[in-house]
């Protein structure tokens, strides 16, 4: 999954189906991990890996994780995927609009804020400032976010992996066929009445977003 395009969103969703493991970002080294770490008390990577694939399964089985290229490449270089990842389907949520996914990025790299729940409340997140707009930092995220996309797409192609394709803008436009795309793809059979899952996490974007992209667009005008 690339990150920050509507992924806690989703996460937050299947983990509601109780068929889909607990997905998160067991492989963030920036937080996450240590924090997981810390609560299965493990002594090394081997031993943190195989309780966290059990202690985050649900009661079918199924162990899902979200995860950024960043953090997901070092693992080629480790071991045979086979072996830390068996029998791994990749879901790929991917953005239409890279603009609107660049300035929601700078937006939270400035403000500190990344998520927040259903109430509007703030978690792991840390509020600094509020949000900072800089041309050449969009363009920046622009580019950032156009590699990632070319190095998941490069992983695809070389190893053969068929992912299964989502477009946040069809997630907000429809949850529920989501779900279902996500659970037929892994072969959950359930009786999961999707239609009454809700986002557990609130929209970030905000009139400063647009105003952000109006302004992004005025400046780089041919």
């Amino acid at each position: 999954m690339l990150p920050r395009v509507g992924s806690t969103m989703l996460c937050s969703l299947l983990e509601k189906t109780k068929v889909f493991g607990f997905p998160d970002e067991y492989l963030n080294p920036r937080g996450p991990m240590q924090m997981f770490a810390s609560e299965l008390h493990s002594s090394c990577f081997s031993d943190y890996w195989r309780k966290v694939t059990v202690s985050k399964a649900t009661g079918n089985g199924v162990f899902s994780l979200k995860i950024s290229y960043g953090d997901f490449h070092p693992l080629l270089n480790v071991s045979p995927l086979s072996q830390i990842l068996p029998n791994a389907r990749f879901i790929y949520l991917d953005r239409k609009d890279v603009l609107a996914q660049a300035i929601s990025l700078q937006s939270a790299i400035t403000s500190g804020v990344w998520h927040r729940d259903a109430d509007g409340n703030l978690f792991r997140s840390i509020s600094k400032a509020g949000p900072q707009y800089s041309r050449h930092a969009l363009e920046m995220r622009i580019q950032e976010l156009l590699l990632q996309k070319a190095q998941w797409e490069s992983f695809f192609l070389i190893y053969n992996v068929e992912p299964l394709r989502i477009m946040y803008e069809d997630l907000e436009e429809n949850i529920s066929d989501t779900i279902r795309r996500c659970l037929d793809f892994i072969g959950v059979t359930s009786q999961v009445p999707v239609e009454r899952i809700v986002p557990a996490t609130s929209k970030l974007a905000n009139e400063v977003n647009l105003a952000w992209y109006e302004r992004f667009q005025s400046e780089h005008s041919l």
